[in-house]
């Protein structure tokens, strides 16, 4: 049986429910700060797990976000900072993902998360998401204290889940998530969320699709 380890933010939880959030508190310059801020904790969960360090992603995820307003010059509270970060945890799952999670269980995949977020957030995350009973397990990076990619994530994940690395697939809208697993021994399946490409000098995905139905199709009954 082979194991789908999706990714969590951005795999199957959609951002944009963050968007009115950050309009109410940057105004027109909304869009840029909620890009740049993303970004930019991606790239320090990133940097952490490559230095060796490491704090709650929600953590992390406040301390970008004020930096990022004030590297932009733009006002943010402290308090203001939590409600934004806050708001991870009352995202709605984008709207191929329960399907593309039943055609993965019909075809006989074991379907999991495995998120950078902590495990309270992450499960809080999916039980608003209704996507927690959709899933066999709810895995978090918090046992390891390292973040995605950090080899050391896949290989708790593959102990945990009592599965070879041929036996699992990392699915995510990130292709260093994609490359990290496959540097592992997994095979990995690229969702092309809107604004991600992947980099064409990272060794590619095994699979790769628009949506989680269509890349559900693609893997198949893949053993």
């Amino acid at each position: 049986m082979t194991t789908i380890v999706c990714d969590v933010n951005e795999t199957l939880l959609d951002l944009a429910g963050l968007d009115d959030a950050f309009r109410d508190v940057f105004a027109d310059r909304w869009g840029e700060v909620k890009r740049l801020w993303f970004a930019r904790l991606l790239h320090t969960s990133t940097v952490m797990a490559t230095v060796g360090t490491w704090q709650d992603f929600g953590v992390v995820a406040r301390a970008v976000l004020r930096d990022t307003a004030e590297r932009l010059a733009l006002p943010l509270t402290d308090a203001q900072a939590g409600d934004l970060v806050g708001g991870m945890r009352e995202l709605g799952a984008h709207p191929d993902v329960v399907d593309g999670i039943a055609a993965l269980v019909d075809a006989g995949h074991r379907v999991v998360a495995l998120t950078n977020s902590g495990q309270a957030t992450a499960e809080a995350q999916l039980a608003h998401a209704g996507l927690a009973t959709r899933l066999d397990r709810i895995l978090s990076v918090d046992a390891t204290l390292r973040f995605k990619p950090d080899p050391a994530v896949y290989a708790h994940a593959a102990e945990v889940l009592e599965a070879a690395p041929s036996e699992l697939v990392m699915v995510a809208a990130h292709d260093w998530d994609c490359a990290g697993a496959m540097r592992c021994g997994w095979r990995s399946g690229f969702l092309r969320r809107p604004g991600q490409t992947y980099n064409p000098l990272l060794q590619p995905p095994t699979w790769q699709a628009d949506d989680l139905v269509a890349l559900a199709a693609a893997i198949g009954d893949a053993g």
